[in-house]
């Protein structure tokens, strides 16, 4: 499957279902690493603002891609859309970008998540829902 193939050189961990996920995010010089853990397989990518006027537009970047988000709240919902991405420095056509339909929000304390990712032409990438329960590190 195209999808499967694109997930692996991303660095999405394989499919399964009922899986313990948590995520660290480390400030560094004006970025944040997000290190994902789902279930034992690691998944990084690197967030920073692409704007000074703080509007929500950010850059993530998963190795060689990067791709721009212009984050909007809807509804009480954080949502994710991808405007702009880029290989190598490479932009990528319109027609090549991911689609996202990605999600979150705050329900009765809980931060929740529901993650969806699709590219034109070959259909579902990957899908992760769930919560996350906050953590204090060890001081």
């Amino acid at each position: 499957r195209s999808g499967g193939l694109v997930c692996r050189i991303v660095g999405f961990p394989p499919q399964a279902d009922d899986v313990p996920v948590s995520v660290t995010i480390e400030p560094r010089e004006g970025t944040e690493v997000w290190n994902r853990d789902f279930g034992g397989r690691t998944f990084a990518s690197i967030l920073y603002l692409r704007d000074t006027e703080q509007r929500g537009h950010i850059s993530e970047r998963f190795g060689v891609m990067a791709f721009d988000i212009d984050l909007r709240l809807v509804d009480g919902r954080l949502h994710f859309p991808v405007t702009r991405g880029s290989i190598l420095g490479i932009p990528l056509p319109k027609v090549f970008l991911p689609i996202s339909e990605a999600g979150e929000f705050e329900k009765e304390g809980r931060f929740h998540f529901d993650v969806q990712l699709s590219l034109p032409g070959i259909g579902a990438l990957v899908r992760y829902q769930g919560h996350l329960d906050p953590v204090q590190p060890d001081v």
